[in-house]
């Protein structure tokens, strides 16, 4: 790769997005995923975890017993101690959730500016962002929101910003910053493993080999490091976490092939389309008037979005010198969605984990867009960003209704616990209680 221009003195000129058109993007983020439910809810996993964190005697056993997790140790531990702070209220986890995307979001864009020295890109990026419609399980489901979320996917972000604005305009504590930011992501969501390979594309490996290197061995001490813990079990000092078979990483040519054809279905296929209509189909749930000020609401956003768009396309001022070529930047994208979608190669959980492979993806639309004539995909695009809001809007209310169906469960075993509490063993009739409790 050629190496980014950042002798020179514009190279090295901080760039910045303006509040005004982040917290535009923040807010088409807020009607995209939190409307018309903004309320994080408990379903899944959340029970198991507010269950466990009850059960350790003191704050300070539930983060010496979470510490010892061989595979996620700062967000296990992150996990324990926010259930028993935060218990099943809604309110507390709603706010993380807005926190934690909003920063995220941000860093996203920090991310797109400082490679490509443009605001029309990096708000590009942040609005496909917040419309893709198969990102869906972070924004309502409160162990996601502070598991994956703010113990990891915002601090790959973190990390991803400064380690461009590094390579870009210097700076030992940029260097750092980045990570001690991967690190914190690794030993605690370690789907961005791989993520360094983006140094190939940015970094100055013709004009200095050994400076490129010595930028990278930060990032390689860290990895070195998540490795020793997870091989000898947290060191050896592991008592009390013991995984399942499925939850272990392995490889095998099936497994490899089921979980490609997964990302693919996701991103390509009839995943990423039953994604938009399961949304759509929740959001038909709603009553006739809260979907016609939505559909409305959308309509108006995504005008605001176009006429913003304009003014913003207008302005020869916003664009700074790149440091780096075209090519570096979707070099930069490319990396970083093949690196974390690699890791889903060898994960259980599949092709779900499409928030940091979004990351990548986003960047290099919006380096697409913003060449195109912004007058045609306007126009082109205008009716499916309208389809994913509505999407993505139901699938908020998908989750209001899970959240309420979980608890109406919750509530009906409580009464009724003198009826179970003797039993070995209970058989639930899903069909039969949603029908009760609904």
């Amino acid at each position: 790769m050629n190496s980014p221009t950042s002798a020179s003195p514009s190279s090295r000129t901080p760039l910045r997005l303006g509040w005004g058109l982040v917290a535009a993007i923040l807010l088409l983020q807020f009607v995209s995923r939190y409307l018309p439910s903004p309320w994080a809810v408990f379903v899944a996993d959340d029970w198991t975890n507010y269950a466990r964190s009850t059960l350790f005697p003191s704050m300070r056993e539930a983060v010496t017993v979470s510490l010892q997790d061989p595979n996620r140790p700062l967000s296990t531990t992150a996990v324990a101690v926010g259930y028993r702070l935060f218990g099943p209220r809604p309110v507390y986890w709603t706010l993380l959730s807005l926190l934690s995307h909003s920063l995220m979001l941000w860093f996203i864009m920090k991310m797109g500016l400082e490679l490509t020295g443009s605001r029309r890109v990096a708000a590009l990026q942040g609005a496909l962002f917040a419309l893709l419609p198969n990102l869906p399980e972070t924004w309502q489901w409160s162990t996601q929101i502070l598991n994956e979320v703010t113990c990891g996917l915002l601090f790959y972000a973190l990390a991803g910003w400064l380690f461009v604005a590094h390579v870009r305009r210097g700076g030992a504590a940029r260097l750092v910053g980045a990570a001690a930011a991967y690190a914190v992501g690794l030993f605690s969501y370690e789907q961005g493993i791989l993520l360094p390979a983006v140094g190939l594309a940015i970094l100055p490996w013709r004009r200095s080999f050994g400076r490129a290197v010595l930028k990278l061995v930060p990032f390689g001490l860290a990895f070195l490091l998540y490795a020793a813990w997870r091989a000898t079990d947290s060191f050896g000092l592991n008592t009390a976490w013991q995984y399942p078979d499925q939850m272990k990483v392995g490889f095998s040519l099936w497994g490899v092939g089921w979980n490609a054809r997964q990302i693919v279905h996701w991103w390509i296929g009839d995943r990423f389309f039953g994604a938009i209509l399961s949304g759509l189909m929740s959001f038909s749930t709603l009553a006739p008037w809260t979907r016609r000020l939505l559909v409305l609401g959308n309509i108006a956003a995504l005008s605001a979005a176009v006429f913003l768009w304009r003014r913003l396309a207008s302005r020869e001022k916003d664009e700074a010198p790149a440091a780096f070529s075209a090519a570096q930047a979707a070099g930069f994208g490319l990396l970083w969605a093949g690196a974390s979608m690699a890791t889903i190669l060898a994960s259980y959980t599949a092709g779900r984990l499409n928030i940091l492979p979004a990351m990548g993806l986003t960047l290099l639309g919006g380096l697409l867009l913003a060449r195109l004539p912004w007058r045609a995909w306007t126009t082109a695009l205008f009716i499916p960003a309208v389809i994913c809001l509505a999407a993505n809007q139901g699938t908020s209310e998908n989750f209001r209704q899970a959240g309420e169906f979980n608890w109406r469960v919750y509530d009906y075993l409580r009464v009724h616990q003198s009826e179970w509490r003797d039993k070995d063993v209970l058989l639930f009739d899903t069909a039969s209680l949603r029908h009760r409790q609904t």
